[in-house]
């Protein structure tokens, strides 16, 4: 390269050789601005394609994350469902069965109760009878003992 550039010097001389050098340089300058440009435009151009790719890519990934997900729900929802209808039904089993004993054992309470009210009654009945009698007794000892004989 040294000797391309003697031989111009020497043919085109000092000055022209200067003019020559300044026009390589600020066209190699453009030429390099240039090609970092439309480098830059394809880079910038090939990263939008690659995130709208990716993008895409994620947005599918998603949507199948969503529907699995929707559907797990669902299926555990179901299961609930299932679950708590069996509950349902064993507590209203619990309940009937508690609710008929209460049933049995209400009536059996209203038939101790009963029998005991008249026993009751009976016992009083017997206690009224016994002070009638008692006083009876006691008015007409007091009524010979005051009236002579």
């Amino acid at each position: 390269m040294a000797v391309v550039v003697r031989a111009l010097r020497e043919k085109l001389g000092d000055e022209a050789m200067g003019g020559l050098q300044t026009f390589v340089d600020e066209a190699g300058r453009k030429w390099k601005e240039e090609v970092l440009t439309i480098a830059a435009e394809r880079f910038s151009h090939r990263l939008g394609e690659e995130i709208g790719a990716l993008r895409l890519d994620m947005a599918k990934d998603f949507a199948a994350v969503r529907v699995e997900t929707a559907r797990e729900f669902a299926a555990v929802r179901g299961e609930m469902a299932k679950e708590f209808a069996a509950v349902r039904g064993e507590a209203a089993k619990e309940f009937a069965a508690v609710r008929t004993e209460m049933a049995a054992l209400g009536a059996g309470l209203r038939s101790e109760m009963a029998e005991t009210r008249f026993s009751m009654l009976k016992w009083a009945f017997l206690f009224w009878v016994g002070q009638l009698v008692a006083m009876t007794g006691i008015m007409t000892l007091l009524l010979r003992a005051m009236l002579p004989r």
